[in-house]
């Protein structure tokens, strides 16, 4: 299980989500974390993928394939992915956000499932894997287009407390912006620091929810 988000904005578009993997390949579950997004050596496209081990596959497929200066990518994209995912045997439906910077920022969601491969052009958010989480509630509620740097600071309040309600399945958090001069993404030192803040809003966001509870107890005898 995974959360991720793709978000367009003023300047660009930005990728934010989890990098909690497991493992049982050797026959004993082990949890690690590591990036859930891939990109080209000519820092065109990035993809992120969830769902089952076939998902990274595709993603793998487009980040090697996709050209540079490609007039539809929507197509091409769609291209390749049909292709390898029907190549496959089917393992689970599974999602793929992608951000492409040439000829212009934009952002896909490419949805594999038993009908094959089908891609959407994103002009505002999406969110893949465990989209049904209720931490997507900051980025529903608080979405418009504004710079990237700050449609990343309101996924990753998202991502982070969605652990809260999935912490078997989420940890951790990337964050990859797309401009027109190019990708760059968030140190993985800064992590902590990210976490510490946000658990501190969440902290203070319930102290401020209760800081009018005296209102609520007032309840006068009403004659119908």
């Amino acid at each position: 299980m995974t959360i991720q988000f793709g978000l367009v904005g003023s300047d660009g578009v930005a990728i934010v989500g989890d990098t909690l993997h497991y493992d049982s390949s050797a026959g004993t579950r082990t949890a690690f974390k590591s990036s859930k997004i891939r990109r080209n050596s000519q820092g065109t496209i990035a993809v992120a993928w969830s769902g089952k081990g076939n998902g990274l596959l595709v993603s793998k497929a487009i980040t090697q394939e996709m050209a540079d200066g490609c007039e539809i990518p929507q197509l091409e994209i769609e291209k390749i992915a049909d292709r390898v995912w029907e190549s496959l045997t089917f393992d689970g439906e599974s999602d793929l956000i992608v951000a492409m910077r040439t000829p212009s920022p934009q952002l896909f969601r490419v949805h594999l499932g038993n009908a094959g491969a089908s891609i959407n052009n994103i002009h505002d958010k999406v969110v893949s894997g465990d989209g049904p989480n209720i931490a997507a509630y900051f980025v529903e509620r608080y979405y418009q287009r504004r710079p990237i740097a700050e449609l990343a600071a309101i996924a990753a309040h998202s991502v982070f407390l969605a652990q809260k309600f999935n912490s078997g399945g989420i940890g951790g958090l990337e964050i990859v912006l797309c401009r027109d001069d190019g990708f760059s993404s968030m140190s993985m030192a800064v992590v902590p620091d990210i976490e510490a803040e946000i658990d501190h809003f969440d902290r203070s966001l319930e102290i401020t929810l209760l800081a009018h509870v005296e209102k609520f107890r007032y309840s006068p005898d009403v004659i119908g």
